[in-house]
């Protein structure tokens, strides 16, 4: 981990987080700029949000946004994919909060079985990453959804890849809507503002030692959170 000793706390989840992506990447699993993105936004945006919540993460991957939930104390944590070959193992440290579960989109028994009791929160990170899943995708949150009481808010990752296809046009046919949106970019800015000379000067040697901040495109990415049931 990171030596951000006085920086605060959100910083030194983001620094977890980062350090996590390089592992990752050295073990041949591939880390995209949109996981990165939403795991900093939880750490730096929704940390309150965040603390014992019921969060489930579609498409999960390596699981960092999901991780990071489970740092931020989260009270129980579920990451799925379309199988259990696309995820790593856990480690000892997750203590008993994260799990894995195989839950194909729009697989509606699976999906039942997996949100059974239902969850706060269902974040997904470069999930929408062509327009051809983007109904899959969406139905799988309306299914999650019914299950949940009240609905879950849905925290997801985009990165545009086609100007001609726009998720925007087809949340209202799934009767859910966008009620924030942020840019990546932004989201660096912010959470460097307000720290001293020095101060700021250990985060961006922070941020110089680890690959994933140098990713292509993570700078452009495009946090979505949404709104179900209106």
């Amino acid at each position: 981990m990171l030596s951000l000793p006085h920086i605060a706390e959100d910083r030194l989840v983001v620094a977890r987080v980062v350090q996590s992506s390089t592992e990752n990447m050295y073990s041949q699993r591939h880390i995209w700029p949109c996981a990165i993105a939403l795991s900093l936004y939880l750490a730096s945006h929704w940390r309150d949000c965040i603390a014992g919540k019921s969060i489930i993460e579609i498409g999960a991957g390596t699981c960092l946004p999901g991780t990071t939930a489970a740092l931020l104390g989260a009270s129980r944590v579920v990451c799925t994919d379309q199988s259990l070959s696309r995820m790593p193992a856990l480690s000892d440290q997750n203590e008993g909060v994260l799990s894995l579960a195989a839950m194909p989109w729009a697989d509606v028994q699976a999906i039942d079985r997996i949100a059974s009791g239902g969850f706060d929160v269902i974040i997904g990170a470069d999930v929408l990453f062509h327009h051809d899943v983007f109904d899959a995708v969406l139905a799988t949150c309306s299914r999650i959804a019914q299950q949940s009481v009240p609905p879950p808010t849905i925290v997801l990752a985009f990165q545009s890849r086609s100007s001609s296809h726009s998720l925007l046009p087809l949340l209202s046919q799934w009767s859910m809507r966008v009620v924030d949106q942020v840019r990546t970019d932004q989201l660096l800015e912010d959470m460097e503002s307000g720290l001293s000379d020095q101060l700021h000067q250990q985060w961006m040697a922070a941020r110089d030692r680890e690959a994933g901040w140098s990713m292509a495109g993570l700078e452009g990415v495009e946090i979505y959170v949404i709104e179900v049931g209106v």
